[in-house]
């Protein structure tokens, strides 16, 4: 049975952050309907998805991974070109030190 996707994609950050919840039946559906998302919106997805695959926690890792798996059966393209890009990007501090506010002279 195929059921249609009828709400909005805005609503999908909220999923994302729940897919290591430890709540076994949630956590299914949620990754069931995460899975069913990426068949029919996968740029909707790639991006949160790959993020939360380079998260710290290892259960939400795992989840993401699952989920960019199947992703990879329908988008392997665009799956490894999310995962190529996201693979050398990493957070630098803008300064080494705090920076020194100077008041502005007008």
């Amino acid at each position: 049975m195929r059921v249609e996707l009828l709400f909005p994609l805005q609503v999908i950050p909220q999923f994302i952050a729940r897919i290591d919840t430890p709540r076994t039946l949630v956590g299914r559906l949620i990754h069931q309907l995460l899975m069913d998302v990426g068949k029919e919106h996968p740029q909707a997805l790639i991006y949160p998805l790959t993020v939360a695959s380079k998260s710290n926690v290892a259960a939400r890792q795992t989840a993401a991974n699952k989920i960019l798996k199947n992703m990879r059966e329908h988008s392997n393209n665009l799956v490894k070109q999310a995962i190529l890009v996201c693979a050398g990007y990493t957070v630098k501090p803008l300064f080494k030190t705090t920076p020194k506010i100077r008041p502005l002279h007008y």
